[in-house]
């Protein structure tokens, strides 16, 4: 997927975001928050999951071991076998989690609540709501879900429909291109859409930096 991609936190990115937005708003009113995620979420319940899995393996596999082969004092206790399952099960888990097989773990419906949380979070957190015009849309992406959303202030959506914004956002999330590329562009169609509905007036002030937000999770 273009948006799992890791250079999208890279400052050379960032930078070319932070322009992509002042650009997007030079003829618009409308503010454009862009936040940027390495993840929408610890997933520390897949996790505990992961360790009880590994951890029932590890209690089979050593019992199975000691009773056919090994014959132990030690693997014949039952709280001392328990607590080496528990240790393998623990260890293999933490290792597990710090690499790409964590996905094997998470759901794609868990992956998508969390990104759905994790935007409407940053919508909040970056005071998206209270422009003077209530006109301000939000671009959140998490890179570990590959996965974007666009959330548009209630003004915006007072005079631009819902689902004009549900098309760059599903246009992002379907993009084939690099993950800065297709942010950029994203930006750009943004502006582009709210151009019209709400033009640069003057005395416009920039109420929104323009620097994109790194949220952790």
């Amino acid at each position: 997927m273009a948006l799992n991609d890791e250079s999208l936190l890279t400052p050379q990115a960032l930078a070319r975001i932070e322009q992509a937005v002042a650009q997007a708003e030079q003829g618009t009113s409308c503010e454009i928050a862009v936040v940027l995620a390495p993840a929408s979420s610890r997933y520390e319940i897949p996790v505990v999951q992961m360790a009880a899995l590994f951890a029932v393996v590890a209690f089979v596999g050593l019992d199975a071991l000691n009773y056919f082969a090994l014959e132990t004092n030690m693997l014949g206790n039952p709280l001392w076998l328990m607590g080496c399952s528990l240790a393998v099960g623990a260890g293999i888990a933490m290792f597990v989690a710090g690499t790409a097989l964590r996905r094997k773990f998470v759901s794609a419906t868990q992956a998508r609540k969390a990104v759905d949380l994790a935007a409407a979070a940053s919508f909040w957190e970056q005071k998206i709501g209270f422009t003077k015009e209530h006109n301000a849309v939000l671009l959140y992406v998490s890179v570990w879900e590959g996965q974007a959303r666009v959330l548009p202030d209630a003004g915006a959506t007072a005079k631009i429909a819902d689902a004009k914004f549900g098309e760059i956002a599903k246009s992002l999330n379907d993009t084939g291109s690099d993950g800065p590329d297709a942010v950029c562009e994203a930006i750009s169609q943004i502006g582009a859409l709210v151009k019209d509905a709400f033009p640069r007036a003057a005395s416009d002030a920039n109420e929104v930096p323009d620097k994109p937000v790194i949220r952790e999770p």
